[in-house]
């Protein structure tokens, strides 16, 4: 019993961190006629919002993800749990990630590895450039 009310509060907690990443995906502009910056400019990037941090707690507190390494831009996720998400749930969590690694590296350079976190196999990878891909 107290197995399966865990497994209810980490499923509710699962939906809970998914609708804050739904709320805070990317949008995309179909207008083209943004100004690009020059190359010599650099950006500033900022870092994870004290939002984003919480989502990323609440990641990690429930398991969804066991450990991230924004350096070498990899996640390692729980491969049950990754296996019952949908597509889009996998590719809205793949893009906060990224995002994530991005951020907190301070490069702006949006993309990530994800992998099991028993055997370290690539399960998917996300980039803006390339978008979202299963393995």
């Amino acid at each position: 019993m107290k197995k399966f009310l865990l497994g209810v509060l980490g499923f509710i907690v699962l939906v809970y961190v998914l609708s804050l990443i739904f709320t805070s995906s990317p949008k995309k502009s179909s207008t083209s006629s943004e100004k690009s910056t020059p190359v010599s400019t650099a950006k500033k990037v900022e870092p994870p919002s004290p939002e984003e941090e919480k989502m990323m707690a609440g990641m990690l507190e429930t398991k969804l993800v066991d450990r991230i390494n924004p350096e070498l831009n990899e996640a390692f996720v729980n491969p049950i749990t990754w296996a019952t998400m949908k597509y889009q749930d996998k590719e809205k969590v793949s893009w906060f990630l990224a995002v994530y690694c991005g951020k907190k590296k301070g490069t702006g350079l949006n993309w990530v590895d994800i992998k099991d976190m028993y055997s370290g196999k690539k399960l998917a990878k996300y980039s803006e450039a390339w978008g979202f891909k299963t393995e």
